[in-house]
């Protein structure tokens, strides 16, 4: 069976379905969540947004 991961790509706005890419896990930022409302999921994704910058920002991060 294929697995998929579905990302977000910080300050990117290109489409990229249909291409192959590589990706590199640094950490695991929270565990899977549900959602009451739209409006939770969107105050979630800014704290992991900001969770992500922190962390790239202090991790050294391996090139490909």
């Amino acid at each position: 069976k294929d697995r998929t991961i579905e990302t977000y790509i910080l300050d990117f706005d290109r489409n990229l379905y249909d291409h192959k890419l590589g990706l590199q896990f640094v950490r695991r930022i929270r565990d899977e969540l549900w959602f009451a409302s739209a409006a939770e999921l969107k105050a979630q994704m800014g704290k992991d947004i900001e969770t992500v910058r922190v962390t790239l920002r202090t991790t050294e991060v391996a090139s490909p």
